[in-house]
């Protein structure tokens, strides 16, 4: 299949995906209000601490090793399983530790046991989640992986619509319950599909093991991916510590809602980042998706911008309309970080990991410096303004130093006529190849 190709394909299921998660978002918020959905919220971002701080970057170096075919599968393999049971090992320890100290676990805030281990299951299943997604995308197959994706966020939905309509009590446990849940079955259905669909294919590759380049490589983008979270996620502890749940669920579904942004762009550069690896990607098609994506996004982002303050209370109910402001403000932010993305994934790709953890470790710094400025005088509309300018300064860093490496002029940001003939070219091609029989 053709890199257009995958990405048209691709991109469909993505949207698709999309539709689910924004649907599912809708109903966790009526189904949890602000206070259940700041919870819902923070247990997702504690488990993707621990994902980041234990996982050593060791997806980012499976994805790269199999794109390049120089480390057997099997290897492959058993480095995501060794891998994660030393993950499985220290999480269980923390929690242990922190229940015996504090009396509550960290992942799941809470006192009752089964909330302990529901915690420690999440992070097992996001853990596993991230490794298999390198491998079926390394290996050309992120086609099957998005079809799973959408198979188990409808699964969410359906049940989330049974929660709603049969009234179940508790619905706030009941829907964190079920996301687990799903996310659990979601794994277990990954690692069967990959291993039956691999069966006939994973024996070619069988070049000469370089596991220490994939440690390597895994080292570097551990640090950038990290920090980069960081970015993405420290407001939200330094929020609910000034300002309590009920704020940060609400700041929270603004932030859930500009992350749709990064769907597209983080689909783009999972495809394009083997196709670096392995030069297959010229500059100027990656330039395309840049300029083509901008200004997409620009157009998006002026609606919500324009319509945001009835339509956030319209679809996620009255107690949300709150969120509305920190959203506009957060708007021009995904811009810059939805940009940001897919140049992080050419430098990735080249090996260029310095650069983005430069470009981390810069927007960082400013975050922190605002968000403690700016957040106990104004709550989640200071956190959204001090995450729009780091991202900014990140990625204005990270697209200086692609024009200055690659001279391309900074000021074509946008789409010009030649960009605009090749799409019209190419839904023209598609369009006669759909007609055809």
């Amino acid at each position: 299949m053709g890199l257009g190709k995958q990405i048209t394909v691709n991109a469909v299921y993505r949207v698709i995906f999309l539709a689910f998660q924004l649907l599912n978002t809708i109903l966790i918020s009526r189904l949890c209000g602000p206070a259940g959905f700041g919870l819902y919220s923070l247990i997702i971002i504690n488990a993707n601490v621990f994902l980041i701080f234990t996982s050593m970057g060791i997806p980012s170096g499976i994805l790269y090793h199999a794109a390049l075919r120089d480390i057997t599968t099997n290897t492959l393999l058993r480095i995501i399983w060794r891998s994660t049971i030393l993950q499985f090992t220290l999480i269980a320890f923390i929690e242990f530790i922190h229940f015996q100290l504090k009396g509550n676990f960290m992942i799941w805030p809470g006192s009752l046991i089964w909330m302990g281990v529901g915690g420690i299951v999440f992070f097992i299943a996001i853990v596993v989640n991230e490794k298999y997604h390198a491998l079926f995308n390394g290996y050309g197959k992120l086609k099957l992986y998005n079809q799973i994706n959408v198979f188990f966020s409808a699964m969410m939905l359906l049940s989330l619509l049974a929660i709603l309509v049969l009234h179940l009590p508790d619905p706030v446990m009941l829907t964190i319950g079920t996301f687990i849940m799903v996310q659990v079955l979601q794994i277990l259905t990954l690692a069967l599909v990959f291993h039956y669909n691999s069966a006939k294919t994973v024996q070619l590759v069988q070049t000469s093991d370089r596991k220490k380049d994939l440690f390597n490589y895994s080292f570097f983008a551990f640090l950038a991916n990290a920090i980069h979270f960081l970015v993405t996620r420290v407001d939200f502890w330094i929020l609910d510590y000034y300002k309590g749940d009920e704020v940060l669920g609400i700041y929270a579904l603004g932030v859930r809602i500009v992350q749709l942004f990064l769907i597209l762009p983080t689909l783009l550069a999972g495809i394009i980042l083997p196709s670096i690896t392995a030069e297959e990607l010229r500059a100027e098609a990656l330039e395309r998706m840049l300029r083509i994506l901008n200004s997409m996004n620009l157009l998006i982002i002026s609606f919500m911008a324009i319509t945001a303050t009835w339509l956030v209370p319209l679809v996620f109910g009255h107690s949300f309309h709150a969120a509305a402001i920190p959203l506009i403000l957060l708007l021009p932010g995904m811009l810059f970080l939805s940009a940001q993305t897919l140049l992080a994934s050419y430098f990735a790709g080249k090996g260029l990991l310095q650069i983005n953890l430069t470009s981390a470790v810069l927007s960082l710094t400013i975050a922190l410096v605002l968000d403690f400025t700016l957040i106990p005088r104004l709550g989640a509309a200071g956190a959204a303004v001090a995450s729009t300018i780091s991202y900014a300064v990140g990625c204005i860093f990270v697209y200086l130093r692609y024009c200055n490496k690659t001279s391309y002029p900074w000021q074509h940001i946008m789409v010009n006529k030649q960009d605009i003939h090749w799409m019209m070219r190419t839904a023209k091609g598609y369009l006669i190849n759909f007609r055809t029989p």
